[in-house]
């Protein structure tokens, strides 16, 4: 009879056994499942439901099946309780552990810390409230056990160890593992630009917006794909009404459909639309920080700003697609910076229009009458802006308009002694050296090159006045500059006279400065600054083809320097200084840099602190021995 008790109870226990293997692998499974979906940013659906149910259930029966087989050792005979007791501590167990992982896979998706989230951390925290009072006696058991206190001991000098060189790695080495991490790059190559922060923050609760990245499936594939899904995934960090989500035309209807109507032409591409608005959208091709950035501004500031293209005195024409008298390109830049482009005949008119964000005038042949000249003055008189591009011999008279704002333009022929060295062009010449502004920060940074094809130079006026004047390029100091002191002939070069040695301003820009405080008032009773409407800017060139279609766009960056001074000029400059982060050519900036107090943490962590853990660790285990 104590035989046949015997067998069956150990054929109980192996049917228990077993069932506790199966149901366990089947609620792991359907975890798995879960977090799969949850880790590639999918929406909730019945099918996460379902699964999470099927989860519930296995988990259910695990508990009851581990629950038999465990309870004789972790509870004493004579205090053990009803089984249920320790089913329902099993079943709380395993969903502890998936609240944990469903909590680290919305994270690891970048999804924002919402009300769902909120709600699993407090049922977390229930759950190990329930599992300490449930398992009360057999924890208070073990950790009055003398090895409990050395195998803790040593497990916790191990996290210990672990974590100072967790939190090395996660500081230093830009993982994106959470909301904050230490950039130590030379040109903050892993961090967003403030003004890309900046932006994001004023997306507002009532008007959440959707990022959608579309990818095919090969680019899913490489290298890039996971560098453009962290780059959104910063994005949505900085706000909660942000929601970034990635689509393959080859498997998403939807972004298909997009694709197959031309809403998108290229890919990689993002569109930024309002959630609640869908068809309120913007697209821009390209995945780097700046075009996203672009998408947003477009979408949050829909209306477009007016420039007016001067005409009828020999300048490029904005329409024309000829390389040496159009500026087609240029245009095509503007216009995809939702700007509105019209030529304007100021003789046919009373007045510079009203709307008119700024004015261009772009390598005038002819001068201007009289009142022409008298329209433009009263215009920037009134907080107008103007760009101007002047031939090195300009015939225009336009040259002594700038000098009304501080900026002096010489009519000379600027040459480079390096080309004269090696055969070239001596009035083909790069310009590299940047003045301190933010139009150019971004190309002084990565070191892209302008082109001047014949340019004279411009200088300073030494009573600018009222007028903030910024040099914005300059020449190498192997250029210098020949003064013209007569135009050229038909088959003549122009009558040169003075020299002036390089390097040589070519690019200016002047800008009406702030009000002074009163001396007789405290800086902080100071008035407020001018609107900036009221506020003058002029911008010149000392290169009339500039901006003409000659200059091969992808080689120099003359049409985005241009395209980022028409911004400011329209105080439109929230996404200027946003640089393309591209690993292959960027590895100058990627350098690690570190201050010395920097130094001397990193040395503490890594050096001293291990080392007195250690000890601390023996001291303790001395302690606990006696």
């Amino acid at each position: 009879m104590a035989n046949d008790t015997t067998r069956a109870n150990a054929s109980g226990h192996t049917g228990q056994l077993v069932g506790g293997i199966v149901a366990s692998f089947v609620a792991f499974v359907t975890l798995v499942l879960v977090l799969v979906k949850q880790g590639q940013g999918a929406a909730w659906a019945g099918a996460q439901t379902g699964l999470l149910v099927g989860f519930a259930l296995a988990a259910a029966v695990a508990s009851w099946c581990w629950n038999s087989l465990l309870a004789p050792v972790l509870e004493p005979q004579e205090g053990r309780r009803p089984a249920w007791v320790g089913t329902v501590g099993l079943l709380a167990a395993h969903a502890l552990v998936a609240v944990l992982l469903l909590l680290l896979a919305g994270a690891g998706a970048g999804a924002a810390w919402g009300k769902s989230q909120k709600l699993l951390a407090v049922l977390a925290l229930a759950l190990v409230v329930a599992l300490v009072a449930i398992w009360r006696q057999p924890l208070k058991a073990w950790f009055s056990a003398r090895g409990t206190l050395l195998q803790l001991n040593a497990g916790l000098v191990t996290v210990l160890v672990l974590g100072v060189v967790f939190l090395l790695n996660y500081f230093i080495v830009p993982r994106r593992l959470g909301w904050i991490k230490k950039d130590f790059t030379e040109a903050k190559y892993y961090t967003l630009a403030e003004q890309t922060i900046n932006v994001l923050k004023s997306v507002t609760k009532e008007k959440p917006v959707e990022l959608i990245a579309m990818l095919s499936t090969d680019q899913f594939a490489g290298a890039g794909s996971h560098v453009i899904k962290q780059r959104l995934n910063d994005f949505g960090k900085q706000s909660a009404y942000v929601k970034v989500t990635i689509w393959d035309p080859n498997l998403d209807y939807e972004a298909k459909k997009l694709y197959e109507e031309g809403v998108v032409s290229a890919l990689p591409a993002v569109i930024a639309r309002y959630k609640d608005e869908p068809q309120t959208r913007e697209v821009v091709t390209g995945a780097e920080e700046k075009d996203i950035t672009k998408a947003l501004l477009k979408l949050l500031s829909p209306s477009s700003r007016k420039v007016y293209v001067l005409s009828g005195h020999g300048e490029l024409d904005p329409d024309s697609a000829d390389p040496a008298n159009g500026m087609a390109n240029f245009k095509t830049v503007l216009e995809t910076d939702r700007y509105e482009l019209a030529k304007l005949e100021l003789f046919k008119q009373a007045a510079v229009p009203s709307d008119a964000a700024a004015l261009l005038i772009a390598r005038p042949k002819s001068a201007p009458d009289e009142k022409e000249l008298q329209k433009i003055e009263a215009w920037l008189a009134g907080g107008g802006r103007l760009l101007l591009c002047l031939d090195p011999d300009d015939k225009s008279g336009f040259g002594k308009l700038a000098e009304k704002y501080g900026i002096v333009f010489h009519r000379a022929d600027v040459l480079d002694q390096m080309q004269i060295m090696f055969g070239g062009d001596p009035q083909l010449f790069q310009g590299m050296d940047y003045g301190e502004h933010e139009t150019v920060s971004f190309f002084k940074n990565v070191r892209q090159r302008t082109v001047f094809f014949g340019a004279g130079y411009l200088t300073q006026q030494t009573a600018a006045g009222d007028y903030q004047l910024t040099d914005l390029i300059k020449t190498s100091a192997s250029s210098f500059a020949q003064e013209i002191t007569a135009p050229a002939k038909p088959g003549q070069p122009a009558a040169q006279g003075a020299r002036t040695n390089g390097p040589l301003t070519v690019a200016m820009l002047s800008s009406t400065k702030d009000p002074e405080p009163p001396k007789d008032e405290p800086k902080d009773a100071a008035k407020a600054p001018e609107p900036e409407k009221t506020r003058i800017r002029v911008a010149v060139f000392a290169d009339g083809d500039f901006l003409a279609n000659q200059i091969p766009a992808n080689q120099f960056i003359n049409l985005n320097v241009a395209g980022n001074i028409v911004a400011w000029l329209t105080d439109n400059t929230k996404a200027l200084g946003i640089r393309a982060k591209d690993p292959s050519q960027d590895m100058e900036n990627r350098k690690i840099t570190a201050d010395a107090k920097t130094i001397r943490w990193i040395v503490i962590l890594t050096l001293f602190l291990p080392v007195l853990l250690i000890f601390g660790a023996g001291v303790a285990v001395q302690i606990a021995r006696r």
